[in-house]
């Protein structure tokens, strides 16, 4: 006999209502999340019934610099808020060469914003709060990392799955 295992859920996946530009439009996801708009506390993603335990905080290299200039006081407010989650993570669509040398890669950059210091934001944060930065290469890969990490703590807190025999 075969044994079969049972398919996996969907991820249930939130997306802030904020989020102006949001992830998982394409048809791909369609086969392995379900999507709910709704706002959140904190963050730009979440799962359905742990809005309160994991949040994704999505970051453009243009937000990234707002958040870390001119927003830098909404910004530590919401890395606060994240102390009471038991996973949160920023995933910059942007590598650090990306965030270090940003006219390199955007011809039309005009920030004014030492490159460096928004780096030195980025590495003082990581060890003043337990958020995790991700950084990436583009949109896409932001993208792809924010799904994996939802669907890997969601799947840590499914119940075991049983297999049985046909």
């Amino acid at each position: 006999m075969k044994q079969q295992t049972q398919p996996a859920p969907l991820v249930p996946v939130v997306v802030d209502t904020r989020e102006q530009l949001p992830f998982f439009i394409h048809p791909i996801y369609d086969a392995k999340i379900t999507k709910t708009v709704k706002g959140l506390k904190t963050g730009d993603y979440s799962l359905v019934g742990f809005e309160d335990k994991i949040a994704i905080e999505r970051k453009s290299i243009k937000d990234l610099y707002g958040s870390l200039t001119h927003g830098r006081k909404r910004f530590e407010a919401e890395f606060e808020r994240f102390r009471d989650y038991e996973f949160s993570a920023v995933v910059v669509e942007a590598s650090t060469h990306q965030i270090l040398h940003p006219a390199q890669h955007d011809r039309y950059w005009r920030s004014k914003t030492n490159p460096a210091s928004i780096f030195q934001s980025i590495l003082s944060w990581t060890v003043r709060y337990p958020t995790k930065w991700i950084l990436t290469k583009d949109r896409l890969e932001a993208e792809a990392t924010t799904y994996h990490l939802l669907r890997h703590y969601w799947n840590a807190k499914q119940p075991v799955q049983q297999t049985f025999e046909i």
